[in-house]
C-alpha cells in the first residue's frame, strides 16, 4: 500500500529531475535509490558511508568501497532485469551510444528493418 512521507525540497528535486531523465515515476525513482541505499549500507560500514557521504574518505577506502558496488552492479537482480525488459518493450531508453547519448529500443528496432535485406 502506497504511504506518504515528507521529503526536504532539495532531496524533491533532485528526485524529481532524476525521474525525468530516466522516464521513471516519482515512485520508481525513490525506490530506486533505497535500493542502492540498501545495497551500499550491506556492503560498506556505517563509517564508510557517513564518510564517503562527507567527502571524508581516503582513496584507497574509496577504491575499496568502489570495488565492492561493482561487484553488486556487475550482476543484475530479477528486478533490475525485468524494469529493463520492460522499458525495452515500451520503446524508452535502454542504454548510451559511444556519444553518450540515450539509445531508445525504438530507434534500434527502426534500425534493423533499414538494414534488413528486400
Amino acid at each position: 500500500m502506497a504511504k506518504s512521507i515528507k521529503i526536504a525540497d532539495e532531496l524533491f528535486e533532485t528526485v524529481q529531475a532524476s525521474s525525468q531523465a530516466f522516464s521513471r515515476t516519482l515512485a520508481g525513482q525513490v525506490s530506486h535509490y533505497i535500493r542502492i541505499g540498501q545495497a551500499v549500507e550491506s556492503l560498506l560500514s556505517h563509517d564508510i558511508v557517513a564518510r564517503i557521504l562527507q567527502a571524508k574518505i581516503s582513496s584507497s577506502e574509496d577504491a575499496s568501497a568502489l570495488d565492492a558496488l561493482s561487484a553488486v552492479a556487475k550482476d543484475p537482480s530479477s528486478e533490475e532485469i525485468e524494469f529493463h525488459i520492460e522499458r525495452q518493450l515500451r520503446g524508452l531508453g535502454v542504454g548510451l551510444d559511444d556519444s553518450g547519448n540515450l539509445v531508445y529500443q525504438r530507434d534500434i528496432n527502426a534500425a534493423k528493418v533499414e538494414a534488413a535485406p528486400a
